[in-house]
């Protein structure tokens, strides 16, 4: 009696343990891809900014917005694609960005106007949004049985972005040199099409949770987001005193106090403002998003500069 009560306690036992994934490190391979590719897509475009500015004939303020028109959907997105990952399953998010980013990089390569492109770099930042976070949640469920495989994982995902970054200053030169510009958004399209025939063989599908999604909360961070970036950069040529910077920057400011108070009184917050108690979570964030603001302004300068200086002697 004693042996059978034991025994079907220990069957209880095992059976209750999460089984590790055995595509775990192959799925792992695909994730750390997008994380990869997604930063990728912030520095490719570097050095071939010059030669996409000729090529339209645009000012340097319309250049600008061929890089922000990603970075600004990218960052305004990521906390509704999080949310909808949740609620929909992070393999059919993860799926579907790939599916976006991969058509607006085929768009951008085949743009006929400076707006094409600009509307192709919206669309793939909207596609890196999904992509990032569902990226993100499937990692953790696939190795949060194991600590000590979860803490080498983190070390090689933590890796991909940088690695990201570098391999794009390095790619977009050669390719601008040997081939053309529309390249640098073509060379996703590979890559995405080879994410999306494995994801079925290798992702699992994720773990769905009840809820609902806090639209208004997106819908104000997003707009708040985007005009505070428009007014910076459209500050040089309107003056920094102008009417027009101060009202946007003002009108900023006030949409992202209404996605405070929002938070605040939604029952499922898009970002609940309690993380924010979590010691070191707050300068931890000051002090990236300073890094990232430092980092990519000095990237995008540096660039036209280099490519000011050498395109006289490549001629």
């Amino acid at each position: 009696m004693t042996f059978a009560s034991s025994s079907s306690s220990s069957t209880s036992s095992s059976s209750s343990t999460p089984q590790a994934n055995p595509n775990r490190w192959k799925a792992l391979t695909i994730l750390s891809l997008a994380q990869f590719l997604i930063i990728l897509d912030t520095s490719i475009i570097g050095v071939a900014l010059l030669t996409i500015q000729q090529h339209f004939g645009i000012t340097q303020t319309d250049l600008q917005w061929i890089f922000n028109a990603y970075v600004i959907t990218f960052g305004a997105l990521l906390l509704l694609g999080g949310k909808l990952s949740d609620i929909i399953g992070q393999r059919k998010v993860f799926t579907l960005g790939f599916l976006v980013l991969t058509g607006a990089s085929v768009l951008a390569g085949i743009a006929i106007s400076n707006d094409m492109l600009i509307t192709a770099r919206v669309l793939q930042g909207l596609g890196a949004a999904l992509i990032a976070p569902s990226a993100l949640s499937i990692v953790v469920n696939l190795f949060s049985a194991n600590k000590s495989e979860m803490n080498k994982v983190m070390g090689i995902w933590g890796a991909a972005a940088p690695a990201g970054g570098t391999a794009g200053v390095f790619l977009g030169g050669i390719i601008t040199a040997w081939f053309d510009w529309p390249w640098v958004f073509l060379i996703n399209v590979p890559i995405g099409i080879a994410v999306l025939v494995l994801i079925p063989k290798l992702i699992p599908k994720g773990v769905k949770k009840k809820g609902s999604i806090d639209y208004l909360g997106a819908l104000t961070i997003t707009a708040s987001i985007a005009i505070l970036i428009y007014s910076i950069v459209t500050a040089n040529e309107n003056g920094w005193t102008s009417l027009q910077t101060i009202s946007l920057l003002s009108l900023s400011i006030v949409l992202f106090g209404g996605f405070i108070a929002i938070e605040k009184r939604s029952k499922e917050p898009l970002m609940p403002l309690h993380i924010f108690r979590i010691p070191n979570l707050l300068s931890s964030n000051i002090v990236m998003a300073l890094l990232g603001a430092s980092w990519v302004s000095m990237w995008f300068f540096l660039n036209s500069c280099v490519n000011d200086k050498i395109h006289p002697f490549v001629n």
